[in-house]
């Protein structure tokens, strides 16, 4: 997907207000599509296991591009889109019975007896038909040539005067006919099960050639079985190395996350890189966060934001954007929490729609 990205970078930045506490921040951001003066609406779950534990699974099958088929639309990259991955009912869904794995559910099937029936089909290569045989029908009277040698005045010839031949004139040879039996059809495997053979498969040396090239006709088709490290516990997903007065915190994945800072309408303005006044032109992006009216950011909590860069799990696809809203200039997409530490050292995470509480949707502008 090609989105068109903003090039003109911000000048000049507001200074940060003074730091009061230490912030945190977290793992399991909830994702954020800012659309030039556009309303956000939270359409994504968050990945919770239990009450500790957040799935965070990355795992991504091969995306197919123009140079993996061929001029009459056949795969040759060798590669499936798709990961064998079965939805288990402890991992894959919240509490409430929703799906929030964000792999799709493909099962392995290879086909066996049960998959076909079979159906007569016509070998013969006689036509069925009744046959003939010759009878009176079948023939004609021809008359000759004038026998009589009566030559009286008084005499008309008749029919007995000439000489007749019978000829054949019905057109049809003679033939037995013929009947399917039998002895006239073969047996041919249908496939009746409505599934797709999908079978596991990892492409070896014994797969290509001396040059490299695949041969072995198959596609690589792998599966996928949540494990630990497709969950992050709560407790980690906040890096405990923010000191305080930082710009940023380094997260347990390796990105970094910026805070935002609230300004005296209410809003929240927050970057999408470290920002000073002497070093305005190190962020990008700029992002203006308001809530709703009657709804106030958690006390003691700040909001932090990341951004999503395209091709990460959360990123949204063109066709999403377009079902949101009809038209737009461009977008950036941003994962979002509010934090707070209190004196111990605690850390605490809100998710968006804790702080919404169905009273409305935030608004983000660029």
């Amino acid at each position: 997907m090609k989105i068109n990205r903003r090039s003109q970078r911000i000048k000049k930045y507001r200074a940060m207000h003074r730091q009061k506490k230490k912030w945190l921040t977290a793992v399991a951001w909830l994702a954020v599509v800012v659309l030039l003066c556009t309303t956000y609406m939270p359409v994504m779950p968050a990945f919770t296991l239990e009450a500790d534990q957040t799935l965070s699974c990355t795992y991504e099958a091969h995306r197919h591009n123009d140079s993996c088929f061929d001029s009459d639309g056949n795969v040759t990259c060798g590669y499936a889109d798709y990961v064998v991955h079965t939805h288990d009912l402890k991992y894959c869904y919240d509490k409430d019975g929703n799906l929030i794995c964000p792999l799709a559910e493909v099962k392995a099937h290879e086909h066996s007896a049960s998959c076909y029936t079979e159906q007569p089909v016509l070998v013969c290569r006689e036509i069925e038909n009744s046959g003939h045989l010759h009878d009176e029908s079948c023939y004609t009277d021809i008359q000759g040539e004038l026998i009589c040698e009566i030559t009286d005045a008084g005499h008309e010839h008749n029919a007995e005067c000439y000489s007749w031949t019978r000829e054949l004139t019905c057109g049809m040879e003679e033939s037995p006919g013929h009947v399917h039996s039998g002895e006239c059809y073969g047996t041919q495997q249908t496939l009746i099960c409505g599934k797709e053979e999908i079978l596991l498969h990892t492409h070896t040396e014994d797969c290509r050639d001396e040059n490299g090239a695949l041969i072995c006709g198959r596609l690589q088709v792998t599966e996928h079985v949540h494990g630990e490290e497709c969950f992050k516990t709560a407790v980690n997903e906040i890096s405990l190395t923010q000191t305080e007065g930082a710009k940023q915190v380094t997260l347990p994945d390796g990105n970094t996350a910026y805070p935002g800072e609230k300004q005296a309408d209410g809003s929240w303005v927050a970057y999408d890189a470290e920002y000073s006044e002497t070093q305005p032109a190190a962020a990008t992006v700029k992002a203006t966060v308001t809530l709703p009216a009657g709804v106030e950011a958690p006390e003691g909590y700040r909001l932090f934001i990341r951004k999503v860069s395209e091709g990460e799990i959360y990123y949204p696809t063109e066709q999403a954007v377009k079902e949101a809203v009809s038209e737009y200039n461009d977008f950036q997409c941003f994962r979002i929490r509010w934090v707070a530490v209190d004196e111990n050292g605690k850390s605490d995470v809100k998710k968006m729609d804790e702080v919404l509480g169905q009273r409305g949707n935030v608004t983000i502008k660029d």
